[in-house]
């Protein structure tokens, strides 16, 4: 489990109450997070599809990211304990330094609130507390994921993640359009984020700035 399960953070959505008028109202929202168990596999798998422009999974598949990856993930949930973010991904078997992010979902009304950057240092710092007691994990010291460069909101979010974390992050080609894709799918590229320096990353606060 995360061990920053019962951490919480409330910040201010403001959304439009009627969709036909234009007044707005502010509501506190307190979130928790913590690690996907099986039984969010649903939730996952609608969140997903309102997350344009993410690539739909199965549901059998989210139901497995759940299950087998779910240590190595993170969902954020609002009071009514509605999974409303998530970070799904996994350790490279051959690299086990190295965490793959799958996908990173955030649900369309929480987006601009840093819920991204929020998650994705949470969840690296608590893989990072668990290692410090099983020496069968390391360290997480480099992270991978793979991204279109029409995906302009994930390109910023990893390379905010980088520059907080003073660290270099690199890009090449992972599946060509053509070559892999035959011309289905808009080219993925690799981001590389590493080394992370435990000493420095630390200081980062779980808004993705330097305290």
């Amino acid at each position: 489990m995360l061990v920053s399960c019962s951490l919480r953070r409330s910040f201010v959505l403001t959304h439009s109450i009627d969709q036909s008028s234009a007044a707005n109202a502010a509501v506190t929202f307190d979130f928790h997070f913590r690690s996907l168990v099986p039984a969010d596999g649903g939730a996952l798998h609608a969140l997903v599809a309102a997350c344009q422009p993410l690539d739909a999974n199965s549901l059998y598949c989210n139901l497995l990211q759940c299950s087998h990856f779910g240590s190595t993930s993170i969902g954020a949930f609002n009071p009514s304990n509605c999974l409303v973010g998530s970070i799904t991904g996994y350790r490279i078997p051959e690299r086990a330094e190295t965490l793959f992010v799958w996908q990173v979902a955030v649900h369309p009304a929480m987006r601009g609130r840093r819920l991204g950057s929020d998650m994705l240092h949470r969840l690296v710092q608590s893989l990072n507390s668990c290692s410090a007691t099983d020496s069968g994990a390391p360290p997480v010291r480099y992270i991978e994921t793979s991204i279109t460069l029409g995906n302009e909101a994930s390109i910023r979010l990893f390379a905010g993640f980088a520059k907080a974390c003073a660290t270099p992050i690199s890009r090449s080609v992972l599946f060509d359009k053509t070559e892999h894709f035959a011309s289905t799918h808009d080219t993925e590229y690799l981001f590389r984020i590493g080394p992370l320096q435990s000493e420095s990353f630390d200081e980062i606060t779980s808004t993705g700035e330097i305290s």
